[in-house]
């Protein structure tokens, strides 16, 4: 077969060449008068479409007898590539232009040219290069993505079903061994329902197929398309405790073998929970030393709370316990769980006074990733009215009352607006706090709102004084103990400035 000049590299640099200059021709070898190499025969003719040797290196002569260069060859239905030098490239891959028969969807695809400078080509297993194993079409293109038993690529939204290999991307194309996870769309409504994909290739490169196999001393099963089996398995009839769910996780689609002392994220199943099922929401999940889902308790995993509910659904956010401390205890439950886009700070206070004034109030995290229950520390939350700090004590119940010289209600750290400079908050009923901008309490001497007005501290109660010319004289009065003060020569009483007084909240 004469040789065709099928396509040319992206660029000179993107592949090593043989030889980084020409070597001096030996007989034969001539340059035209454009620098043109071409090689003459003992008549004087150009030699055409053929090879010669110069050196250590073959260069080949185009239909027109000139030096071909930086190009692809087919020659006798085999393909080489000669670099930008013209010398024939050997042992090493070169990355070229994709071609018009290319029905892929590559700007550019990899080829491997061996010893003898033919690219390897409809390899009918796969071929080992380096270490690592590839395959190739008949052209001699590196194979990549899904490929059936015959080598060829499949393209299509089901070609992980029908594949007999995985070789990886246009840009890597190994061989694949182990777990591979399908990310394409099936179109198969066998599996509308799977949450995950996932195929196991084998050492040989072939997924498992319509088998049981012992992976890494554990047992999955695929199915015919190769597709590992998973999902929800009925424990009822087994499970020994009332703090483990209906069902058990038999498998996952990142584990398909079963689950025990582990996290799970998955959809639940129908019987689990209808609603989520339907949608698609995907809930985190544990699974005890036996496979059981753990529900409607707290539990500590890994030296951290968490809390999941009746169906095993992992909580987060803020939550309501029975009890004013976390236990693994069977008798502890969730009383409800507060939704932060809808709740407000009066809905909390609410709460709070309709559970007598004590709130068993904790907080698992701010979203579905983490769950673990904040202790000992401060965190921002944002409700349906506004952003608010709370505080958990170290046993992870909200604050209520004055902790480190501030107050707390119900979690919520009291403070005044920027603008009030100081707030009074009605603690218990009848007693108040004063607080500063940071939610500090204030528990003696004078002090200034925004607004102008005072506030002064005696014995267990607090002075309210509006806005007055006298309002400080009379407020350091009232601290004093004094029921007059004098200014300018004239005496004042302090109850005429007072303009309320309030019994002061301490513990």
């Amino acid at each position: 077969m004469k040789q065709k000049q099928l396509c040319r590299t992206l660029t000179a640099a993107a592949v090593l060449t043989a030889a980084m200059a020409i070597p001096a021709f030996a007989s034969g070898w001539e340059q035209t008068a454009d620098g043109t190499w071409v090689y003459t025969d003992s008549s004087g003719s150009y030699v055409t479409d053929s090879w010669k040797k110069s050196g250590d290196y073959y260069f080949y002569l185009g239909d027109d007898g000139t030096l071909v260069t930086d190009s692809l060859i087919e020659d006798d239905g085999y393909y080489y590539y000669v670099d930008e030098n013209g010398a024939m490239v050997t042992n090493r891959w070169v990355k070229l232009e994709s071609t018009d028969d290319d029905d892929t969807d590559a700007d550019y695809r990899w080829y491997y040219f061996g010893a003898n400078g033919r690219a390897y080509q409809d390899t009918s297993s796969p071929k080992e290069i380096n270490g690592k194993k590839y395959m190739f079409d008949e052209e001699g293109r590196m194979l990549y993505g899904f490929v059936d038993e015959e080598g060829e690529m499949l393209t299509d939204d089901d070609a992980a079903l029908d594949a007999t290999y995985y070789f990886g991307t246009a840009d890597d194309g190994t061989m694949y061994t182990g777990w591979l996870q399908v990310t394409e769309d099936l179109t198969d409504e066998s599996y509308d329902d799977y949450d995950e994909i996932w195929m196991y290739f084998g050492s040989n490169g072939e997924k498992y197929a319509d088998s049981t196999k012992t992976i890494n001393g554990s047992k999955y099963s695929f199915d015919e398309n190769g597709i590992m089996n998973y999902g929800w398995t009925d424990a009822s009839s087994t499970a020994s405790s009332s703090n483990v769910s209906s069902t058990k996780y038999y498998s996952t689609a990142a584990d398909g073998h079963l689950q025990k002392n582990t996290w799970i994220y998955a959809i639940p199943s129908e019987d689990v929970n209808e609603d989520d099922y339907e949608d698609g929401t995907y809930r985190w999940f544990y699974a005890n030393s036996s496979g059981y889902i753990v529900s409607n308790q707290a539990k500590k995993i890994n030296s951290r709370w968490y809390v999941f509910d009746e169906d095993g659904i992992m909580q987060y956010g803020l939550v309501v316990m029975n009890d004013d401390s976390i236990s693994s205890s069977s008798n502890q439950y969730i009383v409800s769980t507060l939704d932060e886009d809808e709740v407000t700070a009066e809905d909390i206070y609410e709460m709070g006074d309709a559970a007598g004034g004590d709130l068993n109030l904790f907080y698992f995290s701010s979203g579905e990733s983490d769950g673990a229950m904040k202790k000992g520390t401060t965190v921002s939350i944002e409700l349906a009215d506004d952003t608010y700090t709370f505080g958990f004590a170290s046993n992870g119940k909200a604050y209520n009352g004055i902790e480190s010289k501030k107050y707390y209600k119900y979690g919520i750290l009291q403070k005044a607006d920027s603008d009030d400079k100081y707030a009074l908050v009605e603690a218990t009923e009848g007693k108040y706090v004063l607080v500063n901008t940071a939610g500090t309490v204030v528990t003696s001497g004078t002090v200034k709102d925004g607004d102008g007005n005072y506030y002064a501290f005696h014995n267990g109660t607090i002075g309210y004084f509006a806005e007055n010319d006298l309002a400080s004289k009379a407020a350091t009065a009232y601290k004093n103990g004094s029921s007059t003060f004098t200014y300018d020569g004239d005496t004042y009483m302090v109850s005429d400035y007072l303009t309320a007084e309030y019994t002061e909240y301490t513990e």
